[in-house]
């Protein structure tokens, strides 16, 4: 596995994500587009924050902060990592409370799906 969120592993995690959106949503043929983030906390000196931006069950990764209005999960390193070893269900993660929100909460509960695509492609990644 590349180096967590080195450019290595930012290109695999969006392939993965890409290859998981093809299988678990239906295809779209609106320009509909959506845009979720990622914050992990105590990964270093500083948090880790990326944005996922979905078109047409395409998808882009890059590092960023999210504006206040995106979708936002927020989980500590550890949590994180266990995403990525598969040892956590992100719903498991969200019930138990190891992964907060901040945002435009509706617009994950509408898109249930895709935060199983995103935990697809985070387990991909280990």
């Amino acid at each position: 596995m590349s180096d967590l969120f080195s450019p290595e592993w930012l290109e695999n995690f969006k392939s993965n994500l890409s290859n998981a959106l093809k299988l678990s949503l239906p295809e779209t043929s609106s320009d509909e587009s959506i845009e979720i983030a990622q914050v992990v906390t105590g990964s270093g000196d500083k948090d880790v924050s990326y944005v996922i931006r979905i078109n047409n069950n395409n998808a882009d990764v890059v590092l960023a902060d999210p504006d206040d209005t995106t979708p936002t999960l927020i989980t500590d390193y550890s949590t994180y990592t266990d995403l990525l070893q598969g040892t956590t269900d992100v719903s498991d993660a969200i019930f138990a409370g190891k992964i907060k929100f901040k945002g435009d909460m509706q617009l994950l509960v509408a898109n249930k799906q895709l935060l199983k695509a995103i935990g697809s492609a985070l387990a991909s990644q280990a």
